[in-house]
């Protein structure tokens, strides 16, 4: 986890920076984020990860808000969490700092 962003956020104000942190890694291991599996949200499509960048070299995930089925809507907090799941997971997939 790169702490440039929020020191960047913060106005490199290093006291902010290290509660905007912690308060995110608080949050992360309240809400659960390392148990959420994708297996748990089967029902609901998976993101798709594209194999090569933009132009800007940034990677791609697309997601197809119209193949999510209606009923995943029902239910706020199941939708958001297999949201966040689906972030994490791309996340995961990319090869952050290494080179190609």
């Amino acid at each position: 986890m790169s702490s440039l962003p929020s020191h960047q956020a913060r106005r490199y104000n290093v006291e902010k920076t290290a509660q905007m942190i912690e308060a995110t890694l608080r949050w992360r291991r309240e809400y659960g984020v390392e148990k959420l599996r994708a297996e748990d949200f089967a029902d609901l499509p998976a993101d798709e990860i594209a194999p090569k960048a933009d132009a800007d070299g940034h990677s791609v995930v697309t997601l197809r808000m119209g193949a999510v089925p209606k009923s995943a809507f029902a239910n706020r907090a199941r939708y958001l969490r297999w949201r966040l799941c689906m972030q994490e997971s791309g996340l995961r997939s990319l090869a952050l700092g290494k080179a190609e």
